[in-house]
C-alpha cells in the first residue's frame, strides 16, 4: 500500500460490522502499540480499531476510548490522524457520549477538535438522512428511524427520528438545539464546519453522491483532522478512505476435508436476523442447535459455563459432517434498567462464546459465520482470539475477514444483524461451500 499524505482515518468501531464497506484494509481488535505500529504500515490510508463498545456501559465505554485514542497518538508519532467514531445506521450506540470521549482524549495530547460531523445515513442498506430526519426501509417500506423496531432496542432506544433532536437529548443537556446545524444534502457543509456557533452538524445523504460530497467538505474544512470528529455509518467511509464499495469475494477454502461442517453463530434476535435464520436453516446438510436464553436470567456469570455443556456436546456430534447453526431463541428481554438489559445481552453473548470456543476446542471446521454486531465481536476477540485481519471483502450480507497471525485459518465471516434480505445468510453460506 502507498504511503499518503492525508490524515490517517482511524475508525473506532463499536461492532466489527462496520468493515463491510470498505476492502483491503486492516482491522485490530486491541490498541497494543505492535498491532497499532502494524496497523499504520500495513494501511497508512486508514483502518479499523474494534471497540465493542455498544456492549459496554458508558463508563467502561469512556475508559476504553480515552486508552484506544492516547494509544492511536501515541502510536501515530506525529503523523496526523483523523478519528471517527463508526456506528449503526439504525441509531443505536453512545451517539454522543463515544464522540466525547473521542475529543478529550485529543484533547489530552493537547489537539482542539471543535465539531462533530454526524452522518448516520446508509444507502445502499436504506438508511437515509432528509431534512434531518432520519429514515430506515423496513419490511419493504421506509419509515421515520423512530417508527422501526430499532427504536425499541432494550439499551439504546429511542423516541425520535429528528438527528438534531436526538444529538440534544443524549448530550444530557450540554447541547442545545442552536449548537446543532441540519446542513441538506450537497449544502454548504465546509461552511458549517467553520462556524463557531455549531458544534455539531447533522448532514443529509440519500445517495453515494451526497456522501462523497460530505467527505469532500470534511477534507477541506479540516485537511489535517484535528478540528473535526466524524460520526458515521459504514456509508460513508469509502468516501473518506478514498475507496470503492467493497466487492463480493469468495473466500479461500481451509485445507480440511469437505466433508467437515462449518459453524454458523446468530445472537442478533432483529427481524432481519431471524428471517435469514429461517431461510438458512432451509439449506441441506444444516443442523439447528438452539441456546435457550431463559435458562441465563436468573444465573451468575460464573454459571454460564456449567450450562452450555450439553449445548456443546449438541454441536460436536453433529459437526464432524454437517454444518452447524449455534442460535439463540428469538425471545427479547426487556428491563426498566437499560443496564440490566445489557448485562443480560453480555450473557447471551458469553454463552455462545464459550460454546464456539469449546467446540473449536475439539473440532477442526471448514468456516465461521457470526451473525449479529456484538455477537460478530465477541466471536472474533474471545472465542477466536482474532487480534489483526485484513477485510476481504462482502460475502453474501455479511463480510469476510482474513485473520493475521490466528490459530485457526478457518474463514472468518461477519454478518451484520440488521443488513441483507431473507436470504443474506444462506446466501453467505452458500459462497463457503
Amino acid at each position: 500500500m502507498t504511503v499518503t499524505t492525508r490524515p490517517t482515518v482511524v475508525i473506532l468501531d463499536d461492532d466489527p460490522t462496520g468493515t463491510q464497506a470498505v476492502a483491503d484494509i486492516a482491522v485490530i481488535t486491541t490498541s497494543s502499540p505492535d498491532a497499532l505500529t502494524w496497523a499504520f504500515d500495513t494501511s497508512p490510508e486508514g483502518f479499523f480499531v474494534l471497540t465493542n463498545s455498544r456492549s459496554l456501559g458508558e463508563c467502561e465505554m469512556r475508559a476504553l476510548t480515552l486508552h484506544i485514542v492516547d494509544a492511536v497518538l501515541k502510536a501515530a508519532a506525529g503523523r496526523p490522524v483523523r478519528f471517527v467514531s463508526r456506528s449503526d445506521s439504525t441509531l443505536r450506540g453512545h451517539i454522543v457520549a463515544e464522540v466525547a470521549a473521542i475529543a478529550d482524549g485529543m484533547r489530552a495530547h493537547g489537539l482542539a477538535p471543535e465539531r462533530v460531523v454526524f452522518a448516520p445515513a446508509f444507502p445502499r442498506a436504506g438508511r437515509t438522512t432528509e431534512g434531518g430526519v432520519h429514515h430506515v426501509r423496513e419490511g419493504g417500506r421506509v419509515v421515520p428511524a423512530h417508527a422501526s423496531h430499532y427504536a425499541t432496542d432494550a439499551t439504546f432506544g429511542y423516541t425520535t427520528s429528528s438527528l438534531q433532536r436526538l444529538v440534544v437529548e443524549r448530550s444530557d443537556g450540554i447541547l442545545d438545539e442552536g449548537e446543532v446545524t441540519v446542513v441538506p444534502a450537497g449544502g454548504p457543509l465546509a461552511d458549517a464546519l467553520v462556524d463557531p456557533a455549531t458544534r455539531w452538524v447533522v448532514c443529509d445523504a440519500s445517495n453515494e453522491d451526497d456522501l462523497r460530497h460530505i467527505a469532500d467538505a470534511v477534507e477541506r474544512a479540516d485537511p489535517t483532522g484535528t478540528a473535526t470528529i466524524v460520526r458515521c455509518s459504514p456509508g460513508l467511509l469509502p468516501a473518506l478512505l478514498h475507496r470503492p464499495p467493497s466487492d463480493q469475494v469468495r473466500p479461500q477454502p481451509p485445507a480440511v476435508p469437505e466433508s467437515r461442517g462449518g459453524l454458523i453463530v446468530v445472537g442478533s434476535h432483529v427481524a432481519e436476523a431471524t428471517a435469514q435464520l429461517r431461510a438458512l436453516l432451509t439449506e441441506p446438510d444444516v443442523d439447528l442447535v438452539t441456546l435457550d436464553v431463559e435458562i441465563l436470567v436468573d444465573i451468575d456469570d460464573t454459571a454460564v459455563a456449567e450450562v452450555v455443556v450439553p449445548i456443546v456436546a449438541r454441536v460436536l456430534e453433529r459437526i464432524e459432517t454437517r454444518t452447524v447453526v449455534l442460535a439463540t431463541t428469538r425471545s427479547v428481554h426487556r428491563w426498566d434498567d437499560p443496564q440490566r438489559s445489557l448485562a443480560f445481552a453480555r450473557r447471551v453473548s458469553s454463552a455462545l462464546v464459550e460454546t464456539t470456543r469449546r467446540v473449536l476446542d475439539h473440532a477442526v471446521v471448514r468456516f465461521v459465520i457470526a451473525k449479529g454486531g456484538i455477537t460478530s465481536s465477541d466471536i472474533t476477540t474471545r472465542a477466536l482470539g482474532v487480534e489483526r485481519a485484513i477485510v476481504s471483502g462482502r460475502v453474501g450480507a455479511g463480510i469476510a475477514w482474513h485473520p493475521v497471525g490466528a490459530a485457526s485459518d478457518a474463514p472468518l465471516v461477519l454478518v451484520p444483524g440488521n443488513i441483507g434480505d431473507e436470504n443474506g445468510l444462506r446466501d453467505a453460506l452458500r459462497s463457503l461451500r
